[in-house]
C-alpha cells in the first residue's frame, strides 16, 4: 500500500484516539476566540447554553457560563460556585488577566 492510500478510516481511528487522550469529554479548555479561527466541531462555549445533541454523551444536560468573568478554581469537586478573597483580608484585589473563552468537548 502506498503512502498516501492509508485507509481513511483507520486515519480517522488515530485521530480520535489522540483527541480522546487529549481532552476528554466534559473536559474545559481555554480558547483565544480573538485570534481567529473556528472551534473545533467536538467543542461548544461555556455560555450557559443546554446541549442538543443526541450523539453527545452531554444531550440534555446544562453546560455552565464560564465566560461572564469568574475566575475558575481548582478542588476535589465540581460544579459548584463561590467566591473568594485573593488578599486573605477581605479588601479588593485587582490582578492582572489574561482574558480568554471557555470551551467544553461535548463528544
Amino acid at each position: 500500500m502506498a503512502e498516501n492510500d492509508y485507509p481513511l478510516n483507520l486515519l480517522q481511528d488515530r485521530v480520535d484516539k489522540v483527541e480522546n487522550a487529549l481532552i476528554p469529554v466534559a473536559g474545559i479548555t481555554a480558547w483565544h476566540k480573538s485570534l481567529g479561527g473556528s472551534l473545533p466541531a467536538n467543542f461548544v462555549e461555556c455560555n450557559g447554553q443546554t446541549i442538543t445533541d443526541t450523539s453527545s454523551p452531554l444531550d440534555g444536560q446544562t453546560i455552565p457560563n464560564l465566560n461572564d468573568g469568574d475566575l475558575l478554581r481548582g478542588n476535589t469537586s465540581s460544579g459548584s460556585a463561590d467566591s473568594f478573597d485573593t488578599n486573605g483580608d477581605n479588601t479588593s484585589n485587582t490582578e492582572s488577566v489574561f482574558e480568554v473563552v471557555w470551551v467544553i468537548r461535548v463528544k
